[in-house]
């Protein structure tokens, strides 16, 4: 908690004035194609705080309705991060009420993450783009998620679950102003209770949000928000046991073991926004500052046994052991910290020139710190010898024979490093957006971003652009394009040098070229709206730098650069499945390619180079009885490559399974008005009460997180042993609105 007591609680809430928009409006879901607004943003999905559920989500935030669009990967149900269109989550936006919002550095999985800096409960709207995005947003290559909380919120809000807890009060003062307070509580606990690793598994993760606004004047508002948590994940791990291999190969690791990890993450966000509406547009000030405290302490030490299972059917010991492949060790250290301090000042604009025109510019100061202190290291053994393994030197000479044995034992892995590195960084933008009439109405934007860097010095400027059309002759179509060039400077984990132990601060920031076409249409089956959304795009990218990836961890080279290819087709289906209900299914398919400098290999696979993915979110009730519902999420995405540790890139050939999951959700609907269910006297005193149960992982599909590397010294061989994700879990919760 270092330092967060001292943040300044300040921050905003970013409201658009109304425009008619040209919606589609199916329920709560508004996908927008925006043809009367001059400013719209393409390859964009507009989602009202709504349609967000309280069921059958299993952390419970807006991130696992983001992962059913398409070009989003997401491979951990624990996790709010995901992937975009080959990118990772590194180079993915997050904006709060117009703020950019950061994460924490260090979480190597989705146990330790900790809750999402997006409450569902307080959104009133958010836009997700998956690429072309214009310049008035920051400096990442892949995507933005776009969240405008709500200034209109009932009174109160409770929701209560074996998993977590959330509560949210709300209040409106008589000058038009408004807060919300919300506070959240999760444990992880139970999924760590059905995973391979038996022991103690303490989380608890625990968050607090403070919204508000006040209007000053007739023209001048004054909002902010406030957004402070904590998380903490201790594990005192005693045995293992994982069965993996083929049918005609089944091997078991038993593994035991002695020792603690204990990973600790506070965070705190506040924003203050001055926003004046003028005759021909608004002008605001926007002040911003994010503090985060990171630990990571771990001592274990572990001993294994890696043996082959009898797999004849007819035998009285089918399913045990045959004998023992081989014996090791392994021990891991780490005393990391990592402390951030990021101050942002932004002032913009908007200025209608004309009835079709529209300037926008902005300029932003960031002043970034951070305190990094890195000490890791891990020894493996496999049969009483230290890996990587040095063997005695054999020399055999004209009069005798010369045994040279090792004189050191060297450890697997090992860094240590302090570095405090501070960055003023500077940028500007300036979009220009106009509207005309011809055979349809077309709109387009053109803009420029600037930043420079005091780190490395390093400037760039990246133009882009787009273009839409909704033609006259067919009105349930629409056409748009967008290209443009993006620029994402080197963060502290991107300059984190794991061969040299150093940061490598001179790095210059990876470049992405976007180019994407897209095609919608709206039409009625059965008498109900729907809306198919087809796209497809290439990027070209520079300067970027490699990395592995295990489970969350992306341990980058920076000392190293390539050039990658990304191109794929995405597709949405939206509309009412089932009359009365929110449905959608999305396919997409895409290669994710890079090419390493110097290493000869050509083109391999980025980390992200998973294929397909198809997302289907469906929504039902019962004909006789539309109080009883039913959700389900399903999910399918292609396995990731990998390989064996320590090798070169182009030696991961292998591929995970495809990553499969469904989740359900059945609750009871005792009072909603708006839905038509009028509640029983019993229920007077809530505006609105479903109670539920939640079946996750329905199937009980053991999907692959990552890999733990096993090697037999006698045979010089490696075994990739599965590290699986979450089995299946029942949740009881209940929500309710006063």
């Amino acid at each position: 908690m270092t330092g967060i007591g001292e943040l300044l609680l300040v921050g905003a809430l970013w409201a658009h004035a109304p425009l008619d928009t040209g919606k589609v409006r199916l329920k709560s879901v508004d996908v927008v194609g925006q043809k009367s607004s001059p400013a719209q943003q393409p390859s964009a999905t507009v989602i009202q705080g709504k349609t967000l559920r309280s069921f059958g989500s299993v952390t419970g935030s807006v991130e696992s309705l983001i992962k059913t669009l398409p070009g989003v990967v997401g491979q951990d149900e624990l996790s709010s991060q995901f992937n975009v269109r080959g990118g990772n989550y590194d180079e993915n936006l997050l904006y709060i009420n117009g703020f950019e919002v950061f994460r924490p550095i260090l979480a190597r999985s989705g146990q330790q993450e900790g809750l999402s800096a997006v409450h569902p409960d307080l959104v009133g709207s958010l836009e997700f783009q998956a690429g072309g995005f214009g310049a008035a947003y920051g400096d990442k290559m892949a995507s933005v998620l776009d969240v405008t909380y709500a200034t209109a919120l009932p009174k109160a809000k409770i929701d209560l679950g074996l998993l977590g807890q959330s509560v949210v009060l709300a209040g409106r003062g008589r000058r038009g102003g408004s807060q919300a307070f919300a506070l959240r509580n999760r444990t992880n606990t139970p999924w760590l209770g059905g995973l391979d690793t038996r022991g103690d598994f303490r989380s608890r993760m625990n968050d607090l949000q403070w919204v508000g606004a006040v209007r000053l004047t007739a023209t001048q508002t004054l909002d902010w928000v406030f957004v402070g948590g904590t998380n903490d994940y201790r594990v005192v791990p005693q045995s293992r046991q994982t069965e993996f291999g083929t049918v005609s190969e089944v091997l078991r690791l038993n593994v035991y073991f002695e020792g603690q990890e204990r990973y600790t993450y506070a965070t705190g966000f506040g924003g203050l926004r001055w926003r004046k509406i003028t005759p021909r547009g608004q002008v605001e000030m926007r002040y911003s500052r994010y503090r985060a405290d990171e630990n990571e302490r771990a001592d274990v030490v572990s001993a294994y046994r890696l043996g082959e299972l009898n797999a004849n059917l007819g035998s009285d010991q089918f399913g045990e052991v045959s004998y023992w492949r081989g014996t090791g060790g392994y021990q891991r250290y780490a005393r990391n910290r990592l402390f951030s301090d990021i101050q942002t000042a932004k002032v913009q604009q908007v200025v209608n020139t004309a009835e079709r025109g529209q300037w926008t510019w902005g300029a932003e100061v960031q002043y970034q710190r951070f305190w990094d202190a890195l000490f890791e290291w891990e020894n493996l053994d496999s049969a009483g010898y230290t890996l990587p393994h040095r063997p005695t030197g054999v020399f055999i000479g004209p009069n005798d024979t010369v045994y040279a044995p090792a004189t050191s034992l060297n450890l697997f892995s090992a860094v240590q490093d302090r570095a405090y590195t501070p960055n003023f960084k500077s940028s500007a933008f300036v979009e220009w957006a106009y509207r005309w009439e011809s055979n349809g109405q077309w709109t387009t934007r053109w803009g420029a971003r600037a930043q420079h860097h005091t780190r490395n010095g390093e400037f760039r400027v990246s133009p882009r652009m787009a273009l839409s059309w909704d033609p006259e002759k067919w009105p349930q179509w629409s056409f748009r394009s967008a290209a443009g060039w993006y620029h994402q400077p080197a963060g502290l984990r991107e300059m984190r040098s794991w061969s040299q132990s150093a940061l490598l601060t001179d790095r210059l920031s990876q470049q992405a070229f976007h180019a994407i076409v897209a095609g919608q249409k709206t039409f009625y089956w059965s008498g109900r709206p729907f809306l198919w959304v087809t796209e497809a795009y290439y990027k070209s990218l520079q300067r970027l730098i490699p990395y592995d990836q295990d489970g969350l961890r992306l341990r980058y080279s920076p000392e190293l650069s390539s050039r990658g290819i990304m191109a794929g087709w995405d597709n949405r289906l939206h509309g009412e499945f089932i009359s009365g209900t929110e449905s959608w299914l999305s396919l997409s398919l895409f290669r994710a390619l890079e090419d390493i400098d110097g290493d000869d290999a050509g083109w391999i696979r980025r980390p992200t180079d998973q294929r397909y993915s198809f997302g289907l979110q469906l929504e039902d009730q019962l004909p006789q009885d539309p109080s009883f519902r039913v959700q389900a999420t399903f999910t399918l995405v292609g396995g990731f490559p990998f390989g064996a540790p320590g090798g070169d890139k182009s030696t991961q050939v292998f591929q995970t399974p495809p990553y499969r999951r469904m989740d359900l959700a059945f609750f009871k609907v005792f009072k909603d008005p708006s839905s038509g269910i009028a509640g029983k006297p019993w229920n007077r005193a809530f505006q609105k009460l479903s109670v539920g149960i939640d079946v996750f992982n329905l199937l009980e599909i053991r999907n692959t997180a990552s890999y733990f590397w096993v090697m037999d010294i006698s045979s010089a061989r490696y075994y990739a042993v599965p590290n699986y994700l979450t089995n299946r879990l029942f949740n009881v919760k209940a929500v309710a609105t006063f």
